[in-house]
């Protein structure tokens, strides 16, 4: 009964993305980078990757094989402090520049069954010396950001700090610019695993795990699931796996996460799929089998997804676009396919006057008092003329057709939710859902007082006096005072009832 579900799930997101997929993503054009595969690209289109166990660097016009790093080791064993790390894989690049990664390095013959004592991680500038993080043998590093904190299997590095991450086995497999960590972590004992988020800092690390129930309950009631993504928004992309010990093959699905709960991304039409990457303009990445078990790479944009094998205009004779393993915010996405039946490594980047609107701006909500200005706005790009309209509580707002949206003296009904549909005729990018306040300042009474200041001796006692113009004669004895000290001031609660008053103190004997 499972079978049949997934198989007739599977069926009908093929058939969706077969008749809209390509009418909703771009086109693409191809840059062969050599043999093997790339692995990322960061957002100046810096690219690394594998060739067997040979890594590389494509720095946009040439590819070059990373060196033996001359290393200092963040975590030595006793009586080292430098060793040369040979790369074997180099899995990621921040926008930096900084390449992490896996190597050999010298050390002491593994115990009889245990893997390599001198496998490594290692994080490398391009120059200089690098550095070797974790124990050897142990911890393999898998997501670097901007600002230099690097993840990877049990542990993630801030700063020159090792952090062992929450959980049971757990491994964090991205980090975005805000240092939120994605990855999964063992549920139990095992042997399921669940996608989950870290926070790590010097003081140590907590888990939260991921709620991905609605693509879970899709492959049963035995499933492990894994983060492998996040952009700077929070928003991150994985999959979820059917983990019963049987039938084989077993079934997967990606997902998108955003706002508290997962969405099932499809698939081409076979039986495994997974997202690998998504961007800050919330655009995914990953590989899909199509039924007849060949993986295919896809882009899942604009609620479709679309087989990448279909959108590349011109150069892709003889390839299968296999793997697409990671994209940058130009929408550059890289990877792996196969060229006349070799494996190489691809570079596909979008045609320039065929992509949906990016936003790199949203609309910021708040609180606001009744009667003051109300101001949202948008910044965005994209080919061709773009197009905007603002929605409120999810209503089109007439005549709200521009990158801002103005209210000058805003009411109650201005309070709630506020959207704007950015499009060209390529497609439609939604923004932020942004919340809006609007309070009203209860109104205030204010009233000025007049007073007199009366100076003399300790227990004198004055009589005060007003008159209403200047030239009467006939004083008003207000009130008569003794002073306490020698400089003594009397106010009159009467007079914000008087346009004008004058004021006098009479000694009395």
């Amino acid at each position: 009964m499972k079978t049949q579900r997934i198989r007739s799930f599977l069926t009908s997101m093929l058939a969706c993305a077969s008749l809209t997929g390509a009418l909703a993503a771009t086109t693409y054009t191809l840059t062969d980078l050599g043999t093997g595969a790339a692995n990322d690209i960061n957002s100046s289109g810096k690219v690394v990757g594998n060739d067997g166990a040979s890594p590389w660097y494509y720095d946009g016009t040439t590819r070059t094989k990373l060196p033996v790093i001359p290393t200092l080791v963040l975590q030595p064993l006793p009586g080292e402090g430098t060793a040369p790390v040979t790369p074997s894989v180099a899995w990621a690049i921040n926008d930096n520049g900084r390449i992490i990664g896996e190597g050999f390095s010298p050390g002491p013959p593994p115990q009889p069954g245990q893997p390599p004592i001198n496998f490594t991680g290692f994080i490398y500038d391009g120059s200089g010396t690098g550095i070797m993080v974790g124990d050897y043998g142990v911890h393999g590093p898998y997501g670097v950001n901007s600002g230099g904190t690097v993840v990877g299997n049990q542990y993630a590095y801030v700063g020159t700090d090792t952090v062992p991450l929450a959980g049971f086995l757990s491994v964090g497999r991205s980090v975005n610019t805000g240092g939120l960590i994605v990855g999964k972590t063992v549920v139990g004992g095992g042997p399921f695993f669940k996608a989950c988020t870290f926070s790590a800092s010097t003081s140590g690390s907590t888990y939260s795990w991921l709620d991905v129930s609605a693509v879970e309950g899709l492959l049963g009631s035995q499933v492990s699931s894994e983060a492998l993504s996040v952009n700077s928004s929070g928003q991150l992309v994985g999959y979820a796996v059917d983990a019963s010990f049987s039938p084989t093959p077993k079934y997967s699905l990606p997902f998108l996460y955003a706002n508290g709960s997962a969405i099932g991304l499809g698939s081409l039409g076979g039986v495994q799929s997974m997202a690998n990457d998504i961007n800050n303009a919330g655009v995914v990445v990953g590989s899909s089998m199509v039924p007849d078990g060949t993986p295919h790479a896809f882009v899942f944009v604009n609620s479709q997804l679309s087989d990448l094998n279909s959108l590349v205009t011109s150069g892709a004779a003889g390839w299968v676009f296999t793997y697409a393993n990671a994209i940058n915010d130009d929408g550059v996405i890289v990877g792996q396919g196969l060229k006349d039946g070799v494996a190489h490594a691809f570079l596909l980047r979008p045609t320039a006057n065929n992509i949906p609107p990016a936003i790199s701006a949203q609309p910021l909500g708040g609180h606001i008092l009744s009667g003051a200005p109300l101001a949202l706005s948008v910044t965005a790009s994209g080919p061709g003329t773009l197009t905007y309209q603002w929605k409120h509580a999810g209503t089109n707002l007439p005549g709200a057709i521009t990158n801002t949206y103005t209210v000058a003296s805003a009411t109650l009904a201005d309070a709630g939710n506020y959207q704007v549909l950015v499009s060209n005729s390529f497609g439609t990018t939604a923004s932020d859902n942004v919340s809006v306040e609007v309070s009203i300042l209860q109104s205030l009474q204010l009233s000025f007082y007049a007073g007199i200041t009366v100076t003399g001796t300790v227990g004198q006692n004055f009589r005060i006096e007003s008159v209403e113009a200047v030239g009467n004669t006939n004083w008003q004895t207000l009130a008569t005072v003794t002073l306490s000290t020698t400089s003594f001031l009397w106010v009159d609660a009467d007079s914000p009832q008087h346009p004008h008053r004058f004021y006098r103190a009479v000694l009395l004997p």
